[in-house]
């Protein structure tokens, strides 16, 4: 540790120094003492991608760095001076009347809130060789303050949990989508252990987030999928406070899916530990597997172990997405997300009433026909003219009033049976289309994984229209209804082809749920949107365009269209 300030000799100046200036200053130079215990934490310097959401992409060319977070600790009660009662060598005498004044000193007292107490206590000078072990205590002390913080803060954790209640965790893996399922399938071999799962928060794979985690419960009924399920689950934010944590904690995870061997943690893994300040250390299993009816038998031999941990749960196979049906279908949204939905249906259906408002009276139509349409009163044009601004008129009195909330999506709950086709929001501003179009950082993995069969993995607008058109021939009630876009697509040209076709697209600038509803909200709309359009066109090596096809069979009894 470095011992700031440490007083030095300088020829000429006297080896006793006059009352000290204040308990803030030096009586040297008028700078501060003091001393830290630096904890070191690794970080990742290569930003990933906060949506990567695919199944099979391994985020393995992460870099390490260090940052590191200067902590002071000290427990006043808990250490005193050394008293000075060392034998000392005869003729000392002098030196032992001024390490007398070392005893009875504040516990946690700096080299200069020391000097004070003994200058108020006896007015005599200190010599600097007391004044350089005064710090040397100091140093020594704060030292061991720190190490027993830090056993206390580890302890802290463990002490949280029921001691008689079995525990799992596991790590997060990649993008939001990715780390939904790895969360389904941590849940399944919890379940099969009879453990409570410890829920990880949903964690960011990029740096520069002014909130780097959420918990699902931001986003999702945690208590209503308990009840549906009989799962037991807690959040880790109910255990361990991530904005009071100061001392690195310890954690053994057992490697699962070679995610620690065969392969390293990817960037997510490792800007959990990071953020939550845990100290992995992995442990090797018997065998290397991903299947889960291989994988549960090995950790039920762990029955020991108080709280469990794997290092992944996304790459356990799971037959049949039995992951979905068991308990994907049961996370529902909470009504707080609900209720922005509605909001944002409302904001885009204002603009798109705007819109057509603005073009509407822009047209040269009613120039032209202005006057014809005063004296033809009953013709083919004006009656057209006259419907198409009474339902404007119309529009305008349903949205200047209170709309009552809309059924809960949740309605279903307090049966034991899942929802059923006909519950869930039905959206208070009419039904629509929603496209997601896999762009971004999904270029690059298409053309490396599927260079053949690139229109279902990564279709073009045009390829995207068409299938639109194809769905409007077939479905003429579709037809009319407006378009929302889900996509992190940020190319210009791109984005204007878009809106050249039309549609809207669902931008975050416009909606504002990352300010309403986190970090992740913009992502969670995405899905609101999917989930609850009367039709939705995805990508089918997408997991987020897959998910958003489940919820719409299994909460609507809808076929998503997957490309």
């Amino acid at each position: 540790m470095d011992q700031d300030g440490l007083v030095d000799g300088h020829a000429g100046r006297s080896a006793r120094y006059g009352r000290p200036l204040s308990s803030l200053s030096s009586w040297k130079t008028g700078e501060k003492f003091g001393s830290s215990d630096t904890s070191v934490d690794q970080r990742e310097q290569e930003d990933g991608f906060m949506d990567s959401t695919e199944m099979g992409v391994d985020n393995s060319n992460n870099r390490d760095g260090e940052d590191s977070d200067a902590e002071d600790f000290y427990e006043e009660d808990e250490y005193e001076v050394d008293d000075g009662s060392e034998d000392e060598e005869e003729g000392s005498g002098d030196n032992n009347q001024e390490d007398d004044y070392l005893v009875g000193l504040t516990p946690g007292a700096t080299p200069q809130e020391a000097y004070i107490d003994i200058w108020n206590e006896g007015g005599d000078i200190l010599s600097e060789e007391d004044f350089l072990e005064l710090e040397e205590d100091y140093h020594t002390m704060t030292k061991a303050a720190s190490s027993l913080q830090q056993q206390q803060q580890q302890q802290s954790f463990v002490r949280s949990l029921d001691p008689n209640t079995k525990y799992m965790t596991y790590l997060p893996y990649a993008g939001l989508t990715n780390q939904f399922y790895g969360m389904l399938r941590a849940i399944m071999v919890a379940k099969s252990l009879g453990r409570t799962l410890i829920l990880p928060p949903i964690t960011a794979s990029g740096h520069g987030k002014s909130k780097q985690n959420q918990p699902w419960s931001d986003y999702f009924d945690i208590d209503a999928f308990m009840q549906l399920t009989g799962v037991d689950v807690i959040e880790l934010k109910d255990l361990r406070k991530v904005d009071k944590v100061s001392a690195m904690e310890s954690l053994t995870c057992h490697i699962t899916c070679g995610v620690g061997s065969l392969r390293p943690l990817d960037f997510t893994a490792k800007e959990f530990l990071r953020q939550w300040k845990f100290d992995l250390s992995m442990t090797q299993r018997e065998i290397e597997t991903t299947e889960f009816n291989e994988i549960v038998p090995t950790l039920r031999s762990q029955e020991s172990e108080h709280m469990l941990c794997i290092t992944n749960g996304y790459k356990i196979a799971i037959p049949n997405k039995e992951d979905w049906d068991l308990y994907g279908r049961y996370f529902y949204f909470t009504p707080v997300v609900e209720r922005f939905f509605s909001m944002a249906l409302e904001k885009l259906s204002s603009r798109n009433h705007l819109q057509q408002q603005h073009r509407f009276y822009d047209s040269d139509f009613q120039d032209r026909n202005y006057q014809h349409q005063q004296q033809s009163s009953g013709s083919g044009d004006n009656n057209e003219s006259g419907q198409r601004l009474q339902q404007l008129n119309d529009f305008d009195q349903r949205i200047d009033t209170n709309d009552t909330p809309y059924d809960r999506m949740n309605s279903a709950l307090s049966t034991d049976s899942p929802p059923s086709s006909h519950h869930g929001v039905v959206p208070p501003h009419g039904p629509f289309i929603s496209i997601h179009a896999r762009r971004g950082d999904f270029i690059d993995y298409c053309q490396q994984q599927f260079p053949y069969a690139l229109s279902s993995c990564l279709p073009t607008t045009q390829e995207l229209a068409s299938t639109l058109n194809d769905l409007l021939v077939s479905d003429p009630s579709l037809r009319g209804l407006p378009v929302y876009v889900s996509t992190n697509e940020d190319r210009s040209e791109e984005l204007a082809e878009f809106k050249a076709m039309g549609w809207q697209i669902l931008e975050d600038s416009f909606l504002g749920a990352s300010e309403r509803l986190g970090e992740f909200g913009p992502m969670m709309m995405d899905q609101m949107f999917m989930s609850q359009a009367q039709t939705l066109i995805g990508v089918r090596t997408s997991t987020f365009s897959r998910v958003g096809a489940y919820r719409q069979e299994d909460w609507f009894g809808r076929r998503a269209v997957l490309m």
